[in-house]
């Protein structure tokens, strides 16, 4: 993954990007 995400929450930069492009 890209690793520039921004969702704080206790998962890795890789899902936490996947969830910030969902949002």
């Amino acid at each position: 993954a890209f690793g520039s995400n921004n969702f704080s929450g206790p998962l890795p930069p890789e899902l936490g990007n996947l969830e910030n492009l969902e949002q």
